[in-house]
């Protein structure tokens, strides 16, 4: 049986608007080194962006002093 190998990327970041755009960027990189097509790395920015403001507005109220945290992880296999 083949090992599984994988990485992962933990970013912990400002509960500040804008910032989600840094977890976009990392997501987007992950995914392109991962080989996703172009369109499914559209999404995937999509996506994680709406988690990290709704993580912002309605996890952290808004609150400056908490973060939000986020993983990517990948596995070959």
């Amino acid at each position: 049986m083949a090992q599984e190998i994988t990485s992962a990327v933990e970013l912990r970041l400002p509960s500040k608007l804008g910032f989600e755009k840094v977890a976009m960027q990392t997501a987007s990189g992950v995914a392109r080194l991962m080989g996703f097509p172009d369109d499914r790395i559209e999404d995937l920015k999509t996506a994680v962006a709406e988690a990290c403001i709704n993580a912002i507005e309605h996890g952290n109220r808004f609150d400056e002093r908490l973060s939000i945290g986020i993983v990517l992880s990948m596995a070959d296999g």
